[in-house]
């Protein structure tokens, strides 16, 4: 995907920070992801990793800004479309027992009303007198072909 020269340079901005760049502080300096990662990373401690997790979070609860963008990036990462750079395999959308991406699909009218299988099937379809006559070409298109369960 090919960026503008002013998409690039917005994207180059968020990342980088302005870096004394004149079209890039037009609102004035901006700190970059890379600067913020490096002030947050620094703060958190070099022995981070090994403390136990109740001094992590005291820590990371130190920089509230920092635990929020990292927060932010680790779902994203976690949770987002994996054609995206994140998700491999899929992970973070089977923890939360998300199907992931139906499309082309869609989902049924009972999935989106949130009916199990079981409720949907014992739901008895509107029967010709039922549909008013206006709306029974709609009703009728919107069938699956073939015999329906009653017919057979």
């Amino acid at each position: 995907m090919t960026l503008s020269p002013l998409e690039e340079l917005a994207w180059r901005t968020r990342i980088e920070g302005s870096r004394g760049v004149p079209e890039r502080e037009r609102l004035g300096p901006i700190p970059g992801r890379q600067s913020e990662y490096r002030t947050g990373i620094a703060a958190l401690g070099a022995d981070f990793s090994t403390v136990d997790p109740a001094e992590q979070d005291a820590r990371l609860d130190a920089n509230p800004e920092f635990r929020d963008l990292l927060y932010e990036h680790v779902v994203e990462g976690a949770y987002a479309a994996p054609e995206y750079g994140g998700n491999r395999d899929l992970r973070g959308w089977y923890a939360i027992g998300f199907p992931g991406d139906v499309q082309p699909r869609g989902y049924t009218d009972a999935e989106v009303e949130g009916k199990s299988e079981a409720e949907s099937e014992n739901e008895a379809e509107p029967t010709a007198d039922e549909i008013p006559a206006d709306q029974r070409s709609v009703a009728r298109a919107a069938r699956p072909a073939g015999p329906r369960a009653e017919e057979t």
